[in-house]
């Protein structure tokens, strides 16, 4: 407990041992002017003199040894605090991944659907809609669980972009397509009032609208390889999923 060299441990064993000595010939064979008292009662003197000593620096000794020992055992326990506030912090945001993990994959999934229809023509051609899965809110409730802010704010940076894709996903392009071709016909035939020429160019703005940030959206996805990027954080999801039922 406590760590003493050899050449303190000698000296302190021949103190110990010639202490005795001088106080024997300082009480009965010096003579030490101006001192009263006999022998006897400097004899009783030194008794509780050195008595006191060696019970104060006993005492000195088991309070610094149980202070240690109580040092230690709050140490302990306020590490054991902190372990079990963070295995309780990564238990608690298992399901916030859990469901991170769902929202990505469909992301993934959606984005692909998006890249080979445009990219071939299809929903051109045959005036198909692009499967798109639409983001389920009741799984970004548990956001705030994950303990990584910076994935927190990639997470929300990428449910932007898409909540934003997604609606030009959504535009019902065949229908507006169809009423403005239906508009046009009537206007030669037999003209169009006021409320149906306002209902045309709202048609055609939106149309082209929607068409054109639906393409800036998904030119910006794939030169910037978001596919790739979203598999990354797939993959940290569960990479995390993982340590925190090994924690």
């Amino acid at each position: 407990m406590f760590r003493l060299s050899p050449k303190t441990i000698i000296i302190s064993v021949a103190s110990i041992l010639l202490f005795p000595v001088l106080v024997n010939y300082t009480l009965f064979l010096a003579r030490v002017p101006s001192v009263f008292g006999s022998s006897d009662n400097w004899l009783s003197f030194w008794g509780n003199y050195t008595g006191g000593i060696v019970s104060a620096v006993v005492a000195y000794f088991v309070a610094s040894s149980q202070l240690k020992k109580q040092t230690e055992i709050s140490l302990m326990e306020q590490r054991l605090v902190m372990e079990e506030s963070m295995r309780s912090k990564k238990i608690n945001q298992l399901p916030a991944l859990a469901r991170m993990k769902i929202e990505l994959r469909n992301m993934i999934y959606s984005l692909e659907q998006a890249f080979e229809m445009t990219s071939s023509g299809e929903q051109q051609e045959k005036g198909e809609t692009i499967t798109f899965i639409a983001l389920d809110e009741d799984n970004w409730r548990y956001l705030d669980r994950i303990e990584d802010i910076g994935f927190q704010l990639e997470l929300i940076d990428k449910k932007s972009f898409f909540k934003q894709l997604y609606k030009t996903l959504d535009y019902e392009y065949l229908s507006a397509e169809f009423r403005i071709e239906e508009l046009k016909e009537k206007n030669v035939l037999e003209g169009l009032n006021a409320s149906e020429k306002d209902e045309w160019l709202k048609l055609e703005l939106d149309f082209r609208v929607n068409s054109s940030i639906q393409r800036a959206m998904l030119l910006s996805a794939k030169e910037s390889n978001l596919v790739k990027y979203l598999e990354e954080l797939l993959e940290q999801i569960e990479d995390e999923i993982k340590a925190c039922k090994e924690f």
